[in-house]
Parts: structure tokens; sequence; C-alpha cells
């Protein structure tokens, strides 16, 4: 052990070290502790292989030692793969049973019975298209479930969005909303829940939209509703793209005097470019102003909306495009 691994305590009971260092890991790999397994077929000559993480929380990822082998398509080893998947199956299977639609939660039925019956031969050939179908199956059925709750995420940010907006959405926007109020996609395929998913997001931006019918110069309208996450007090950059070679990020300090928040956009580089954007839907035709306030010590740093730009300069205020 080493003195920045994790000594696992429970009931005031002592139970191990976890690594918490470079040093401490490579032991413990070298002692055979922490080895996953898993189970690839190849059809076509093709594997891709790897490890991810979501990154959704402070954490620290090891590895080393990958290793690869062939185990051939023989009945020793694809029964165990095909019962793994049958019970993969129904494990999404019961743990979703609202976090599915019928179409779904039928085709994963269907998936697991003819697995099932696959298990029973002893023909190579059966059990290897069982493990095919099989294989297939999960991937689908978690891509169905990521699309419902997606489906499910638009619906919930409509009614909000209404509740917030409809008053003074413009026509379009209520009309969208009226459309797609009592959306259900209880018996869509992936791809019909993933259209109309599109669509409940399109009732969404529209919504944002205030009325604009009545606009001109004497009399323009605030249109930034439709700018998502506009000040970023969201307190990260959702909502914008970064298109440069070197990503922008939020900053809550006090060096930017001219932020209207707690957060502004920053980032501090050498080399490379940094360009964040996001492109805005639904908007009617006619002529904008974007203003913004920035500060640049670039040469080159500019402010644009369609093409259209003017410099930023290292004069921290209210910038301007027509």
């Amino acid at each position: 052990t080493y003195p920045c691994d994790y000594l696992g305590t429970a009931d005031g009971h002592e139970w191990g070290y976890v690594p918490n260092s470079i040093d401490g890991a490579y032991y413990a790999f070298k002692a055979g502790r922490y080895t996953q397994k898993v189970y690839g077929l190849v059809e076509g000559g093709e594997m891709k292989l790897g490890l991810t993480s979501n990154g959704q929380k402070i954490e620290w990822v090891l590895w080393a030692n990958f290793k690869l082998t062939y185990e051939g398509k023989t009945e020793e080893s694809l029964l165990p793969v095909l019962e793994g998947l049958i019970e993969t199956m129904d494990n999404l299977l019961n743990d979703n049973a609202d976090g599915m639609n019928n179409t779904a939660a039928a085709a994963l039925q269907d998936a697991i019975s003819a697995a099932s019956e696959a298990y029973k031969s002893t023909d190579v050939d059966v059990l290897w298209a069982g493990v095919i179908a099989a294989n297939k199956a999960v991937v689908d059925t978690r891509a169905s479930i990521n699309a419902y709750a997606a489906f499910s995420a638009a619906m919930d940010e409509l009614n909000e969005t209404a509740d917030a907006n409809y008053d003074n959405a413009c026509a379009k926007g209520q009309q969208a909303y009226e459309e797609m109020k009592d959306a259900t996609a209880d018996d869509l395929t992936m791809e019909e829940l993933e259209a109309l998913t599109a669509k409940v997001k399109d009732a969404i931006a529209l919504l944002s939209i205030p009325k604009y019918e009545e606009a001109s110069d004497d009399a323009p309208v605030d249109m930034t509703t439709v700018i998502v996450n506009n000040g970023f007090e969201a307190g990260n950059i959702s909502g914008w793209t970064n298109s440069g070679t070197i990503d922008a990020q939020s900053q809550n300090n006090a060096s930017f005097d001219n932020k209207q928040g707690t957060y502004y956009g920053e980032k501090w580089h050498v080399n490379g470019t940094v360009d964040i954007n996001q492109t805005l839907a639904h908007l009617p035709a006619g002529t904008y102003e974007l203003t913004a306030y920035a500060y640049s010590t670039a040469t080159d740093c500019i402010l644009y909306a369609n093409g259209i730009s003017v410099p930023v300069t290292e004069t921290s205020g209210l910038y301007t495009v027509v």
C-alpha cells in the first residue's frame, strides 16, 4: 500500500485498500485485482475495443494490459455468451418497465424467447445466429430506452416552456404546442419515436420565440429567449458549441467587470482558435441586432451573426452586430 491509497472500512472494520495512486494501481494490477472480462462478437473481420467513462463526476480511471483471446465458434464458447445475453435482456425488461414503450418491450420479449430456444440447440450455427440476434436486441433495446428517455425529457421541457412562455409566444409557437402537448410514444418504432422527439423540440424552440408580428425599427422585439444559456448562468456552456481547436468554458470570478450575472464565458489560450457558437432556428425573416459584452487581447477576435461581424478589442464593453 501507499500513503495516498484509500483504506476501506465498514461497520468499524477495515476491509482493504483501494488504489488511489499510480504505484498502488500498479501493484493491484500485478496481483490480478480488478481484472475485467467482456465477450466480443466479430462478423466481417473487425472489432472496436476500448474503455469509456461518462465523466459525470470527479473520478479516476485506470487501465493496462489489454489481452485478446479467440475462442472460436463452438458450443462450449457460445453457450455462456448466449446465457449472459439472455440474462442481460431479462434485466433490461424487468428494470425498465416504465423506461421503454410497448413496441420496444414486445420486441425484447420476442428476442428473449428466440434466444431461449436457440440456447436449447446443439447446432453451432443456430447458437451463433442466436448470439448475433440477441446481441442486436440488447443494442437496439438500449438505444430505444435512451430514445424514450429523450422523448420524456422533451415533453417535460415542452410543458415547462409552455408554462413560462405560452401567453407571450408567437402564433407558430402556440400552434406547435397545441399540436404536441398530448403526444404519446407508446406504440412507435424507435425511428418514429426519434422523429416525434424532434417535433417536440421544434415546438419548444418555437415557444421560445415571443410575439413578433408588430416588430419594427421603432418597436423592436426582444428575442433573447431563443438564445440558450445566453449569460452562461447555468454555470457551464450548455446550449453552445465549441467549434475551435480550444474549448471555451464558463467562469465565475471577478475578472470580467462587465458580466451581467454570476458567470461569463472565457478562455485563456496561447495557440489555437476559440469559436463558441450556437445556431438559432425558426426565426422570422428580417433584420436583427445582436449585442454582447466582450473583451479580448487577441487582435483577431470578432463578435459575429450570420457572417456579419465586429472586432472585439481590449476595451471591455458592449459590442453590437446589426
